[in-house]
């Protein structure tokens, strides 16, 4: 049975370890220059300091899927709560049947802690306008990245 719940970074990432690999070799760019490497203390801190929030979808038990966040005032709009995705992942096996339920799940969570105003991002490579477009939200911005 499949479930969806919050959950604290300990125990997200104890048994996310081996959905990072499919995720990091799905979506990630420049992997010969930035090496997966989650910033375990920054994680932990950002926690403690209430600004994390974790979303995951199990399976019998089982992580089958994620989403992370950040949720803090926004720097321009001070009054104005938001969330700021870090990162989101589902197996592929799940995608139909959990995707949208797992983004609806945390728009839920979100809500609850009064966030205003949700950012979301996706891969070039991986278009999900269609999919986002469809729970709703709106494209408004490119973003460019360049090493240096």
């Amino acid at each position: 049975m499949v479930s969806f719940q919050e959950e604290r970074f300990s125990d997200w990432h104890r048994d996310a370890q081996e959905l990072f690999p499919e995720h990091y070799n799905e979506l990630a760019l420049n992997r010969d220059v930035i090496k997966l490497e989650l910033n375990v203390p920054r994680y932990e801190q950002a926690e403690r300091d209430g600004m994390l929030h974790i979303a995951t979808v199990r399976d019998e038990g089982r992580i089958v899927g994620y989403f992370v966040s950040a949720i803090l005032p926004h720097l321009h709009y001070a009054s104005v709560m938001c969330a700021s995705t870090d990162m989101y992942y589902v197996k592929p096996e799940y995608r139909k049947r959990c995707g949208a339920a797992l983004f609806k799940f945390v728009e839920l969570c979100w809500k609850a802690k009064g966030v205003v105003k949700a950012y979301i991002s996706c891969k070039a490579h991986l278009d999900k306008q269609d999919f986002l477009e469809g729970l709703g939200y709106t494209f408004s911005d490119k973003m460019f990245i360049r090493l240096l």
